[in-house]
């Protein structure tokens, strides 16, 4: 169950991975994975399939890309 997609952010080039899974667990998953001058970097966010899943992944990595500095 899951989609890949070319990403206009997060590196360049980038791409934006969703997987969701059945119920009963609803677990779902957002990875982004993005080049920045010579180092890819990957981050991700599991939870439970809810709509802002996207939206606390892109949180994340922007505190992460933050963080590598």
């Amino acid at each position: 169950g899951c989609t890949i997609e070319k990403s206009p952010t997060f590196g360049n080039p980038a791409v934006l991975q969703t997987c969701t899974a059945a119920p009963p667990n609803g677990v779902g998953r957002v990875r982004r994975a993005g080049l920045f001058t010579d180092t890819w970097l990957t981050c991700e966010v599991s939870g439970t399939s809810a709509p802002d899943l996207a939206k606390r992944t892109d949180r994340w990595c922007a505190a992460v890309v933050a963080a590598a500095g």
